[in-house]
Protein backbone atom coordinates (compact mmCIF):
# COMPACT_ATOMS: atom_id res chain seq x y z
CA UNK A 1 0.00 0.00 0.00
CA UNK A 2 1.48 3.49 -0.95
CA UNK A 3 1.70 5.77 1.41
CA UNK A 4 -1.33 9.15 1.26
CA UNK A 5 -0.18 11.51 -1.01
CA UNK A 6 -0.49 15.08 -0.08
CA UNK A 7 -0.97 17.76 -3.05
CA UNK A 8 0.41 21.57 -1.38
CA UNK A 9 -0.63 24.40 -2.86
CA UNK A 10 1.15 27.65 -2.42
CA UNK A 11 3.25 30.13 -3.96
CA UNK A 12 5.55 30.56 -1.25
CA UNK A 13 8.87 28.26 -2.28
CA UNK A 14 10.31 28.55 1.33
CA UNK A 15 7.23 27.49 3.53
CA UNK A 16 5.84 24.78 0.45
CA UNK A 17 9.59 23.33 0.54
CA UNK A 18 9.22 23.42 5.03
CA UNK A 19 5.49 21.63 4.59
CA UNK A 20 7.25 18.83 2.35
CA UNK A 21 9.95 17.86 4.29
CA UNK A 22 7.36 17.86 7.70
CA UNK A 23 5.06 15.79 5.61
CA UNK A 24 7.35 13.23 3.97
CA UNK A 25 9.15 12.78 8.38
CA UNK A 26 5.79 12.07 8.81
CA UNK A 27 5.45 9.04 5.92
CA UNK A 28 3.28 10.88 3.38
CA UNK A 29 4.04 11.36 0.28
CA UNK A 30 4.37 15.20 -1.37
CA UNK A 31 3.01 16.31 -4.71
CA UNK A 32 3.39 20.38 -4.97
CA UNK A 33 2.34 23.41 -6.98
CA UNK A 34 2.87 27.28 -6.72
CA UNK A 35 -0.21 27.95 -8.76
CA UNK A 36 -3.74 27.08 -9.03
CA UNK A 37 -3.51 25.94 -12.53
CA UNK A 38 -0.61 23.80 -11.32
CA UNK A 39 -2.60 22.64 -8.97
CA UNK A 40 -5.57 21.57 -11.29
CA UNK A 41 -2.40 19.81 -13.47
CA UNK A 42 -0.92 17.79 -10.51
CA UNK A 43 -4.26 16.85 -9.02
CA UNK A 44 -5.29 14.91 -12.58
CA UNK A 45 -1.88 13.72 -12.79
CA UNK A 46 -1.71 12.52 -9.25
CA UNK A 47 -5.04 11.96 -7.75
CA UNK A 48 -3.93 12.72 -4.38
CA UNK A 49 -5.07 11.95 -0.99
CA UNK A 50 -5.85 15.23 0.45
CA UNK A 51 -4.91 18.89 -0.83
CA UNK A 52 -3.46 21.96 1.23
CA UNK A 53 -4.82 24.84 -0.64
CA UNK A 54 -3.10 28.23 -0.07
CA UNK A 55 -6.10 31.12 -0.56
CA UNK A 56 -3.68 33.89 -2.16
CA UNK A 57 -2.17 32.29 -5.51
CA UNK A 58 -0.49 34.56 -8.57
CA UNK A 59 -2.92 33.27 -11.36
CA UNK A 60 -6.38 31.66 -9.71
CA UNK A 61 -7.28 32.44 -6.12
CA UNK A 62 -7.71 29.15 -3.75
CA UNK A 63 -11.03 29.75 -3.75
CA UNK A 64 -12.23 29.49 -7.47
CA UNK A 65 -9.30 26.39 -7.77
CA UNK A 66 -11.46 24.61 -4.67
CA UNK A 67 -14.47 25.26 -6.74
CA UNK A 68 -12.60 24.08 -10.00
CA UNK A 69 -11.44 20.80 -8.09
CA UNK A 70 -14.70 19.99 -6.85
CA UNK A 71 -16.66 20.00 -10.49
CA UNK A 72 -14.71 17.36 -11.34
CA UNK A 73 -15.72 13.87 -10.68
CA UNK A 74 -12.65 12.34 -9.94
CA UNK A 75 -11.39 15.15 -7.27
CA UNK A 76 -14.84 16.32 -5.80
CA UNK A 77 -14.16 13.65 -2.74
CA UNK A 78 -10.77 14.56 -2.08
CA UNK A 79 -10.55 16.48 1.16
CA UNK A 80 -9.41 20.33 0.19
CA UNK A 81 -7.41 22.01 3.55
CA UNK A 82 -7.27 26.37 3.27
CA UNK A 83 -4.12 27.37 4.51
CA UNK A 84 -3.98 30.62 4.17
CA UNK A 85 -2.88 33.92 5.91
CA UNK A 86 -6.19 35.22 5.04
CA UNK A 87 -7.61 35.14 8.74
CA UNK A 88 -10.99 36.89 8.52
CA UNK A 89 -14.40 35.44 8.93
CA UNK A 90 -15.13 36.39 5.60
CA UNK A 91 -11.85 34.89 4.42
CA UNK A 92 -12.53 31.75 5.90
CA UNK A 93 -16.76 31.63 5.01
CA UNK A 94 -15.85 31.70 1.49
CA UNK A 95 -13.06 28.94 1.54
CA UNK A 96 -15.93 26.82 3.27
CA UNK A 97 -18.81 27.40 0.44
CA UNK A 98 -16.19 26.61 -1.75
CA UNK A 99 -15.88 23.57 -0.26
CA UNK A 100 -12.83 22.78 1.49
CA UNK A 101 -13.00 20.91 4.83
CA UNK A 102 -11.20 23.37 7.01
CA UNK A 103 -9.52 26.27 7.32
CA UNK A 104 -6.31 26.98 8.89
CA UNK A 105 -4.75 30.12 9.24
CA UNK A 106 -1.05 30.80 8.57
CA UNK A 107 1.22 30.84 10.79
CA UNK A 108 0.22 27.61 12.40
CA UNK A 109 2.01 25.07 14.01
CA UNK A 110 3.19 22.09 11.99
CA UNK A 111 1.38 19.43 13.99
CA UNK A 112 -2.25 21.31 13.65
CA UNK A 113 -1.73 20.88 10.00
CA UNK A 114 -0.56 17.10 10.64
CA UNK A 115 -3.56 16.89 12.68
CA UNK A 116 -6.13 18.48 10.12
CA UNK A 117 -4.87 15.96 7.60
CA UNK A 118 -4.99 12.84 9.59
CA UNK A 119 -8.73 13.71 10.29
CA UNK A 120 -8.72 13.69 6.64
CA UNK A 121 -7.28 11.07 5.30
CA UNK A 122 -9.52 7.47 6.16
CA UNK A 123 -7.43 6.04 9.16
CA UNK A 124 -6.34 3.27 7.90
CA UNK A 125 -4.17 4.85 4.99
CA UNK A 126 -2.73 7.09 8.04
CA UNK A 127 -2.25 4.52 10.11
CA UNK A 128 -0.11 2.86 7.17
CA UNK A 129 2.17 6.01 6.29
CA UNK A 130 3.02 6.54 10.08
CA UNK A 131 4.19 2.58 10.45
CA UNK A 132 6.50 3.26 7.81
CA UNK A 133 7.60 6.47 9.02
CA UNK A 134 8.52 4.44 12.16
CA UNK A 135 9.81 1.32 10.32
CA UNK A 136 12.24 3.98 8.23
CA UNK A 137 13.56 5.73 11.46
CA UNK A 138 14.48 2.21 12.83
CA UNK A 139 15.78 1.21 10.04
CA UNK A 140 18.03 4.15 9.43
CA UNK A 141 19.24 3.64 13.47
CA UNK A 142 19.86 0.19 12.88
CA UNK A 143 22.06 0.65 9.97
CA UNK A 144 24.11 3.81 11.33
CA UNK A 145 24.25 1.32 14.83
CA UNK A 146 26.55 -1.88 12.67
Amino acid sequence: MEAPKVLIVDDDNDYRELLREYLMDIGLAVIDAASGTEAMNAALLEMPDVILLDVMLPDVNGNDTCRMLKSIESLKDVPILFLSARAGLEDKLHGYLAGAKKYITKPCDMRAIENSIRSAIPPHDMFHAMDNALTDDAMQYNVSEE
